[in-house]
């Protein structure tokens, strides 16, 4: 049909690129297991590895809607849920004391780096501070969370990169949590009082919402690549390599599956026909 069409403008997107180890070691995205397609009920399961989320200092914990960059939000069958916490301290009392805490073990990694995102409603802490532990039990200051005022953006992407702290890596006692913090410890300056997340009065009704929790970490060793080089010679493709304990494998596609070709050597000569193939070396 000829004619002419309308646009909108959508809201604002923002696309947040952040450099990360080569694995993800633990995630906790807080849905349902198995999906039941209810925000208000969830888990604080790890969705991937292993570990524990707790609360401290007397919050009270429930689970509301989640942040668009869980997976779970685009489909309409499944929950988006965020685990919500409530009733931290007066004002004044119990200062980086009360929050979210999470006990992971990072044996075999090191590099450690979290990411998360996270809500708050108007009357909660505007700053946090993400703490970590190499016991378990006390606790050490890493990096202070400042609250994004804009009611449009209603979660905020943060990030605490441990990868210099050489306690943390292969560590099985490793924990952190993310608490609640006054002005002046965490800005240098201001009351000795938490302020609120948008102008107005700081209150215990105050609710913090955490979603999409990532851990991120690099083996402690990583296999040296073994280079395959490979050269055409005449109507033949000679492929070879250093060392032992690898296969050459071969694959008509590149995403495979591969098999292994039997009794191949180095130099391995595969004769070029017109069919395709792809190889790689896999260590045994």
């Amino acid at each position: 049909m000829n004619g002419s069409g309308s646009s909108i403008t959508s809201a604002v997107a923002n696309i947040i690129l952040v450099p990360t180890p080569l694995n993800k070691i633990a995630n906790w995205d807080f849905n349902s297991s198995p999906p039941d397609a209810n925000v208000n009920s969830g888990t604080t399961a790890p969705t991937l590895g292993g570990g524990t989320a707790a609360i401290v200092g007397g919050v009270t914990p429930d689970f509301q809607t989640g942040t668009f960059a869980d997976p779970a939000s685009a489909a309409i069958s499944d929950d988006n849920s965020a685990w919500r916490t409530a009733g931290y301290p007066a004002a004044g009392t119990a200062n980086k004391l009360a929050g979210v805490q999470f006990n992971v073990s990072t044996v075999s990694n090191k590099d450690i780096v979290i990411t998360w995102e996270q809500r708050n409603s108007a009357t909660a802490s505007k700053y946090t501070r993400l703490q970590y532990s190499t016991d378990g039990a006390n606790f050490t200051d890493q990096t202070v969370q400042t609250m994004n005022s804009d009611p449009n953006l209603p979660f905020q992407f943060f990030k605490s990169d441990l990868s210099s702290i050489a306690g943390v890596n292969d560590n099985p006692n490793f924990a952190f949590r993310i608490v609640t913090e006054f002005q002046s410890t965490a800005t240098g300056s201001g009351v000795t009082d938490y302020v609120p997340t948008l102008p107005g009065n700081y209150g215990t009704a105050g609710t913090i919402r955490f979603d999409w929790l990532n851990m991120f970490a690099n083996p402690n060793s990583l296999v040296t690549p073994i280079p395959l080089s490979s050269q055409q010679i005449g109507n033949n493709l000679v492929m070879s390599w250093t060392g032992s304990g690898f296969s050459l494998q071969a694959s008509p596609e590149v995403l495979g599956p591969y098999t292994n070709i039997v009794g191949a050597t180095s130099p391995y000569t595969n004769a070029i026909s017109g069919l395709r193939m792809f190889f790689r070396l896999k260590a045994n």
